[in-house]
């Protein structure tokens, strides 16, 4: 969660500079000097309760949709690719 934060807002900056081309180190610059280190943790709070909820989300289906395949014993690694990639939806649709 640390690491998710600052690399979202770092993420949005350049989206937001779509008329230019902004290097990695030319935003984090812009940002400490705009707000300073906290600058990185703006958000972080809607940032990370969104995470939570996906995260919880997406755990619980892959697991829920594995239990379920594994009592109808299906043991294949396209049904675990599968349900990794549905996961990734519940996750999505968040």
């Amino acid at each position: 969660m640390f690491f998710t934060v600052p690399s979202e807002i770092i993420k949005c900056v350049q989206q937001l500079e779509h008329k230019k081309v902004i290097t990695f180190a030319d935003t984090c610059k812009a940002i400490h000097n705009q707000h300073g280190i906290i600058g990185f943790m703006r958000g972080y709070c809607v940032t990370f309760n969104r995470d939570v909820w996906g995260f919880a989300l997406y755990f619980w289906s892959y697991f829920y949709l594995k239990d379920l395949g594994e009592r109808k014993n299906i043991n294949s690694n396209l049904y675990l690719l599968l349900i990794g990639g549905f996961a990734g939806i519940f996750y999505i649709n968040n």
